[in-house]
């Protein structure tokens, strides 16, 4: 009988030694569960954060685009190719104008890059510059400069010529060749000024001078300043046609310093 009740008390020990195992292994694993809820739940936090943050930093990018968008204050026919930002200047690629003038010619500016500060969005310095200008008669001017910068607000296009970079060229397959370091040129109304020597060969003979003004759309042009001009009989220009070619570059006396 004793050894009957040894039994039943030893199998009493077990189950109570195997229920509380059962209940510290429910316990750790309740616990590892509710950490791993913890942890889950703070990932889910920062991943709306982060989905709220995102989308609030793109609808600030895409109203302070629209709102402060560089390109808008160009004129309509400006493109570019692509363009990168560092700090407030924007570097473009291949920035061309395409437009019309007053007396409705169209005209074509183009670059081979283009620097705008974003602080004044409206002016952009192009280097490489070509322009392409359908004058009267059917003449097409021919525009090459090192340098230039375009003013949106004025239409207005200033071209250079460092020292370093040679000269502009200005050609007209009506037979002028212009060369010179600096001119400002109104896109639009078609006058240009340059305040340094200039100087032209046409086929007929050569022009030197201080001061250039072009106006009217090409209709008068005026020298000033020092001005020296050759001209061949008539009759003699085809026998001299291959000295003029090309325009050289003004005169010692009148050389750009």
């Amino acid at each position: 009988m004793s050894g009957g009740a040894g039994a039943i008390h030893h199998d009493q020990q077990a189950l109570q030694s195997a229920w509380a195992d059962y209940w510290r292994a429910y316990a750790v694993d309740r616990d590892i569960a509710f950490r791993e809820t913890q942890r889950h739940s703070a990932r889910v936090r920062w991943f709306k954060r982060g989905i709220v943050f995102g989308s609030l930093g793109i609808t600030g990018a895409l109203v302070a685009l629209s709102v402060f968008n560089p390109l808008s204050n160009l004129p309509g026919g400006f493109a570019i190719d692509k363009a990168t930002l560092s700090g407030t200047r924007i570097t473009m690629d291949q920035p061309r104008m395409n437009g019309f003038r007053k007396d409705g010619r169209p005209y074509n500016v183009r670059a081979r890059t283009g620097v705008q500060d974003v602080r004044n969005p409206g002016v952009i310095e192009l280097n490489e510059v070509v322009a392409r200008i359908e004058a009267g008669d059917n003449n097409i001017i021919n525009v090459l400069a090192p340098e230039g910068v375009f003013d949106s607000g004025a239409d207005k296009l200033k071209l250079t010529a460092p020292a370093s970079a040679g000269y502009i060229t200005i050609k007209s397959t009506s037979g002028f060749d212009i060369r010179l370091r600096s001119a400002d040129m109104n896109v639009k109304s078609g006058q240009m000024i340059s305040e340094d020597p200039v100087a032209v060969r046409m086929t007929n003979g050569t022009i030197d001078a201080n001061r250039l003004e072009v106006r009217d759309n090409g209709r008068t042009i005026s020298f000033s300043g020092n001005v020296r001009s050759l001209f061949k009989p008539q009759g003699a220009e085809d026998e001299g046609a291959g000295e003029n070619a090309g325009a050289q570059p003004p005169a010692e006396g009148n050389k750009p310093q």
